[in-house]
């Protein structure tokens, strides 16, 4: 037996219904910026990829910034040790 076409639609709207707030919900970290500090790689510019998709989600915009293998670490420990870091995630 197969449900009636109105109850489908009925069925189907109601689940859109519903579900619009769950899409809709305000994003509590809506323009809060989050700094990347990343060695320059291709494993960076694979996040950076994802990055759009993660700030529509979420509405955190990510900055990235590439950091060159060899200096690195020496921008790292200067930044930790004078408590100048600029990064919120490494």
């Amino acid at each position: 037996m197969q449900t009636p076409r109105s109850l489908r639609l009925l069925l189907f709207s109601t689940f859109l219904a519903f579900n619009q707030g769950a899409l809709a919900q305000n994003k509590p970290f809506d323009g809060v910026t989050v700094r990347v500090g990343t060695q320059a790689s291709q494993w960076a510019d694979a996040f950076k990829q994802y990055a759009p998709d993660f700030t529509k989600e979420t509405g955190i915009t990510l900055e990235f910034d590439d950091i060159s293998f060899d200096v690195m670490y020496e921008k790292l420990k200067t930044g930790f040790i004078g408590g100048a870091f600029s990064y919120d995630m490494i």
